[in-house]
């Protein structure tokens, strides 16, 4: 042992001793961003030739995070190296650029140093989430980009260096290599008249701190570069990240609520301001604790604010995360307007209405939402009820005086349009889309016995899953009230109470109307929703918020959101929103930087949805979330006998009392930044896979069973009620490697598998060899059936019995266009036919039903109901089985996935299209009923 001891002590020496005598060799120039190395605004190299002269703001990093840095924010700083660009162009041998990095936020591309001039020159930089070396040479003109395969975390140092000997160029990272390449061979070319910069491409603006750059006129070996790597991974900081959060959510227009969750007791502090790093000290614990609150007030509208947690232990030791920001603009789900004041003067009817709106809130469970006030005179009873609750009221009044009278009345204390609207009619017709309305009332019932019009007309403007009619009557036996209320043909309305004076009737779920609770609708895959209703013409139920501002681009093709029980589930750019899919109200919004979920044709969702809660995989965790409230009642780790930062929560599912998920190895699943699309067979259709299956009591969060043998390829899970079904690589090197997004080595070694869903053991596993899937690959689980769809320059459509593995029947078939996603389209499974576009087929048979579905022009898949197809077109689009009619929705359109959903009766379809050049008038969220004939 002691002279193993010294071996080793011997080699490390040896290797330092090596690193520091080669560091002259052939150093052009290194420069360390240390505070007292800089003159004015001029940095001087450290070693070699040159000086960085730097524009704008001069930033330096704080002491919690150890290493002497800069930080630049490319669109205030210009970073410019002086004095190298001799040195540059007379390269013959080599040339290798060198840095320590911390990137604080991607883009579409952004460079760390670079020369370019057009589409010439060299650039260490990242594109995206991928860290990124390009070179062009004598022998290829123009500049070539090679990308790292692991996602970047923002917040983290990273040693990155790119090299390039003459025949292949490198791309390494912390010391390992990230990328390499022999398709750009010769010479480097330094374009001469191009300045060398730091920190910036075009016009895109990233931020970013750097402690250390070095140019080199010569290739540094695999080993130099690890070498330089290990001289300075002992002192680097490991920004801090909390166990749950941060969780940002607004309380009203000036103020916000910061909360999150440590492994351990600590003191936490938070560190906030209008710039970049913030240092403003707003809040502190006033002793350890793993649960942390603070509240941020004094917010001015339309500023980025950042903000970065500082947490402090007993032997005293500082350590920090990394920063974060939050728009103060976007301000949704913060409490509506109060209403105060009192604009009608007190009399004997104000406390019938004072105790009538306590009575119907206490009762029905409604306090936020649409509510309708039929007959609503003044608007008292209104009043009563949007001072008690969160409730946005619509009056509807036929007397013209009292409307007149009411409008003047609520304006003069503020509520009237931001809390209480009011409309005139005389017709027994409501001017309301059905569905709309969370609670109906009425004013006229309570004071003078005036019971509504039409019954049918009040049951059609409910809204299903929970929508309450409650009348006060006082004047009315409960005969009288029921006789009124009659028997409606739709089954979904229960009568919970009928008394003297007193109805309350509940509409529950609309019979027929089908749910979408994963990615594509089931843990099948099907992307059929099933609902009885959507077909035919369309027309508008509600459109509003959110707008473009708050999503993700629609390039990044983002998660679907999902729809049960009325509510709609929709991520943002790091936001999460609970909806009501029926009016589409805003109950809850949070803001978790960390939420981040991009490239579902090549990976999955973080979000699926059950009875037991709404479950989001936010990094190495799964939060499960009250979908009433958004407040997150759990959080599970996906490894939690691992280190957290090793591996990611993958897949996500919900199964009969049971979630599924997997673990993955950090870096590997696609966040997305900026501008992706998704769309090539480059790296960016690299497979995500996972190293381990497994399943919890979604209730408890206890562990049932794991499985672990190959690398499962995400976008091939698949479940019905009693199996998960899966295609692994058994590849032993690939199992050996740290890469987790992998190409068409992924297909060696193929194996396809079902497991028990209620104990993890293998029911059958079969060795398969499909034709590849350099674009995509899919598998889908309907009626004992599997289907694998795979696309390599043309799209393969295999059938498989989900109770044996056996083969049943094969389609090979071409693309019906090389863009816009045309190459990487997912089937719709309804009921016994699979839309494999462009052809349609038999689900057990393979026969063809029909070629040639009607043609969509741009991007997105398709998402199926029982009778028709939504998708996107030019605009949102609804094909009707039945009629086999294409109709067009002009002026919305739909992202570059799906987003477009048929549940409960309606479409829904949350904004999408952000940051599309197409032409469409109109982003917004909006929502649409089947039109009724006339």
């Amino acid at each position: 042992m002691p002279y193993r001891f010294m071996t080793l002590l011997s080699l490390s020496l040896a290797c330092l001793l090596h690193a520091v005598t080669v560091r002259a060799e052939g150093c052009i120039a290194r420069w360390r961003f240390e505070k007292d190395r800089l003159a004015g605004n001029s940095l001087p190299a450290a070693e070699g030739q040159g000086a960085i002269q730097i524009t704008g703001p001069v930033t330096w990093g704080a002491a919690e995070d150890a290493l002497p840095c800069l930080y630049i924010d490319q669109r205030d700083n210009k970073v410019e190296v002086q004095g190298v660009g001799e040195a540059l162009s007379a390269l013959r041998e080599g040339f290798s650029v060198e840095t320590w990095v911390n990137i604080d936020k991607t883009t579409e591309w952004s460079g760390i140093i670079g020369q370019l001039s057009g589409n010439k020159g060299w650039q260490l930089g990242y594109r995206q989430s991928n860290f990124s070396f390009g070179i062009s040479t004598e022998n290829v003109g123009e500049i070539r980009h090679f990308r790292a395969r692991e996602s970047l975390e923002w917040g983290r140092w990273y040693h990155v260096v790119g090299t390039h000997d003459g025949k292949e160029t490198r791309l390494y990272v912390n010391g390992g290599l990230a990328n390499a390449s022999q398709a750009c061979p010769g010479r480097m070319l330094a374009p001469a008249d191009a300045p060398v910069l730091i920190g910036t491409r075009e016009d895109f603006y990233g931020r970013l701190w750097v402690h250390e750059i070095a140019l080199h006129s010569r290739a540094l070996s695999e080993g130099e570069v690890a070498a330089r790597f290990q001289e300075k991974q002992g002192s680097l900081p490991t920004h801090i990240r909390p166990k749950l959060g941060p969780i940002l959510t607004r309380l009203d227009e000036s103020s916000v609520r910061i909360r999150w969750e440590t492994d351990r007791e600590c003191v936490s502090e938070i560190l906030w301001g209008e710039s970049a790093p913030p240092t403003r000290s707003a809040w502190k614990d006033a002793s350890p604790t793993n649960r942390h609150e603070a509240i941020l007030t004094g917010l001015e509208d339309k500023k980025i604010y950042h903000y970065r947690l500082r947490f402090s232990d007993d032997s005293g030791s500082v350590r920090v995360s990394r920063i974060f920001e939050f728009d103060s603009s976007l301000d949704y789900a913060a409490k509506p307007s109060p209403v105060r004041g009192e604009p009608f003067p007190a009399d004997e009817l104000s406390p019938i209405y004072s105790r009538a709106a306590e009575r119907i809130l206490a009762e029905t469970g409604v306090h936020r939402g649409y509510c309708l006030v039929l007959d609503a005179g003044k608007g008292r009873l209104a009043h009563a009820l949007a001072e008690r609750s969160e409730l946005k009221v619509v009056c509807l009044e036929e007397d013209r005086a009292l409307v007149d009278a009411g409008r003047t009345a609520l304006d003069q204390i503020g509520a009237y349009g931001t809390r209480i609207t009011f409309q005139r009619t005389d017709s027994e017709k409501l001017p309301f889309p059905n569905y709309l309305f969370n609670l109906i009332v009425s004013d006229g019932a309570l004071v003078s016995g005036k019971l509504p019009k039409s019954s049918a007309e009040v049951a059609r403007a409910l809204r299903p899953s929970g929508g309450v009619l409650a009348l006060e009557a006082p004047k009315e036996s409960a005969e009288a009230l029921k006789a009124w209320w009659g028997n409606p043909s739709a089954p979904e309305f229960t009568m919970e109470k009928a008394e003297n004076g007193t109805l309350r009737v509940r509409r529950g779920d609309l019979p027929g109307g089908g749910e979408w609770t994963h990615q594509y609708a089931d843990p099948g895959n099907t992307a059929c929703s099933l609902d009885q209703h959507v077909k035919g013409n369309l027309e508008v139920l509600w459109f509003g918020r959110p707008g473009p501002r708050p999503m993700v681009d629609r390039g990044t093709r983002s998660p679907a959101p999902l729809s049960r029980n009325g509510m709609l589930f929709v991520q943002g750019d790091r936001l999460l929103f609970g909806m009501d899919a029926y009016n589409g109200s805003i109950y809850w919004s949070v803001n978790a930087p960390e939420l981040r979920r991009a490239n579902m044709p090549r990976d999955g969702s973080n979000m699926t949805l059950s009875d037991d809660g709404l479950f989001v995989a936010v990094r190495e965790s799964c939060w499960k979330f009250d979908p009433e409230s958004g407040e997150v009642l759990a959080v599970w780790p996906a490894a939690p006998e691992t280190p957290r930062d090793d591996f990611d929560w993958g897949y996500i599912a919900s199964v009969g009392g049971q979630l599924l998920g997997s673990a993955v190895r950090r870096g590997a699943l696609f966040i997305g930044a900026d501008g992706e699309w998704y769309d090539r067979s480059d790296e960016e259709a690299l497979k995500v896979t996972s190293d381990t299956l497994f399943a919890l009591d979604s209730k408890t969060g206890g562990r049932l069973w794991e499985y672990r043998k190959g690398l499962i390829i995400n976008p091939t899970i698949c479940a019905s009620e009693t199996a998960v079904y899966f295609l692994e690589s058994r590849n032993p090197s690939l199992l050996a490697g740290e890469d987790r997004r992998i190409g068409d080595e992924l297909f060696t070694d193929q194996f396809q598998v079902a497991l028990d869903i209620r104990t993890g053991k293998v029911l059958w596993e079969k060795s398969v060899r499909f034709e590849g899937g350099s674009w995509v690959l899919y598998q889908v689980y309907a009626k004992d059936t599997l289907v694998v769809l795979a696309t390599t320059d043309k799209y393969h459509l295999h059938g498989i019995d989900a109770r044996s593995g056996d083969s049943l029947w094969e389609q090979h078939y071409s693309w019906r266009k090389d863009n816009h996603g045309g190459s990487m389209q997912h089937p719709v499974v309804i009921e016994g036919t699979i839309f494999a576009e462009p052809n349609a087929y038999e689900l057990r048979t393979g026969k063809l039903v029909r070629e040639n579905i009607p043609q969509r022009d741009k991007c997105g898949t398709m998402s199926g109901a029982a009778n028709a197809i939504v998708c996107r077109d030019y605009y949102h689009t609804i094909w009707d089985l039945e009629t086999d009619t294409w109709t067009q929705l002009e002026g919305v359109r739909a992202g570059c996935w799906l987003n477009i959903l048929p549940v409960g009766g309606i479409v829904v379809a949350p904004e999408a299209s952000s940051g599309c050049f197409c032409d469409h008038p109109i982003q917004t969220s909006i929502a649409f009923l089947p039109k009724e004939k006339d």
